[in-house]
């Protein structure tokens, strides 16, 4: 009998050890799942701390290692330096990222990717709805009705950390695709926070750009970029012949901006406003998630000149200044292209 007891009191202090031991293990600030409950999704991928958020309770600048060793089924893609996971669950397939910087964990993303359409925006009504439980303020950028006709909101904590919800409902594979992402503070890091790269394209003619820093984070700039400029001292910087009508597209890599504002210049060859301030033009732009979009017309100042050789084809260059800001934050894309002074009839 004592030695039944004996036995029963031992296997109780195991289970105490186990249990101690796996209470200590969750507090190690990684833990990653990648089952999604759709009814309760951003408390499954944010975390809220009492600076900002985290992603799946995993602690900014954990080891590639460690979280490893959590997620043993994910894979390592060397060149994005990122583990990868990827399941199919019902009618949606979803992907985790766990990136990473130097080895260590700077943000994680969750892509949902449906089957069909209706799923795709049911699920997005569901989210909305989460939301504005979730989160005690309003998105930065974009309001939560926005998300329903596919922008991206998002959140900024007080640490600088972020959370990013993209829809995508149309376009090749990210059709009827909804990307949760959650950003470390690059001050973790000991860097600020870099403004957006932007991709400019015309068909499959890729435009270059320069950019100008009014105000970012607390710096401001006095001295200003200038077409010309950069025409005297880039001389890699390509300018190119496109057609009048042409779409042309401005892709930002991340954030979308809260205003902007895109204006056309006609210049001279040196890259100076060839007319007065007054022809300068603003181009209304569709920003659509992450991408913004115009098509390429005739400049009308382009007709005060009285040069017949300012009406050979492509031969007027012009100026675009797209300035985006975000809360307090300015900054101006520049770029140019040569067109025709009229459509060829």
């Amino acid at each position: 009998m004592k030695s039944k007891l004996v036995c029963l009191l031992l296997a109780a202090v195991f289970l105490i050890v186990c249990a101690s031991c796996g209470q200590d293990k969750s507090k190690s600030g990684v833990s990653a799942d990648v089952r999604i409950n759709e009814e309760d999704i951003l408390n499954d991928v944010v975390s809220k701390t009492d600076k900002g958020f985290q992603f799946q309770k995993i602690d900014w600048k954990a080891e590639r290692t460690e979280i490893k060793e959590k997620v043993p089924e994910a894979s390592y893609e060397e060149k994005l330096t990122r583990l990868k996971t990827q399941e199919k669950q019902g009618s949606k397939e979803v992907t985790v990222f766990y990136n990473f910087q130097d080895d260590r964990f700077c943000s994680g993303e969750i892509l949902l990717k449906f089957d069909n359409k209706s799923d795709y925006e049911a699920f997005l009504t569901k989210i909305k709805g989460q939301a504005q439980d979730f989160f005690a303020t309003p998105p930065m950028s974009n309001s939560l009705d926005d998300l329903l006709n596919g922008k991206e909101v998002s959140w900024e904590g007080n640490d600088k950390s972020y959370v990013r919800i993209r829809p995508a409902g149309q376009g090749d594979y990210y059709e009827n695709t909804v990307s949760i992402k959650v950003e470390m503070p690059k001050t973790l890091f000991g860097e600020k926070e870099k403004p957006p790269k932007i991709r400019i394209t015309a068909g499959n003619k890729e435009i270059d750009y320069a950019y100008e820093i009014k105000k970012w984070h607390g710096e401001n700039n006095e001295k200003g970029n200038s077409f010309s400029s950069i025409m005297k001292n880039d001389s890699e910087f390509e300018i190119l012949n496109i057609k009048l009508g042409t779409v042309i597209k401005i892709r930002f890599s991340r954030a979308i901006p809260d205003t902007y504002e895109l204006k056309d210049y006609i210049l001279n060859e040196k890259g100076d406003v060839k007319f007065s301030e007054q022809t300068v033009q603003t181009i209304p732009m569709n920003l659509n998630s992450k991408t913004g979009s115009f098509v390429l017309k005739e400049n009308w100042a382009a007709s005060l000149s009285s040069d017949s050789d300012d009406y050979k084809p492509g031969a007027v260059l012009r100026g675009f200044k797209l300035t985006c800001e975000w809360n307090e934050n300015k900054y101006i894309y520049m770029f140019m292209v040569k067109t025709d002074a009229m459509p060829v009839s």
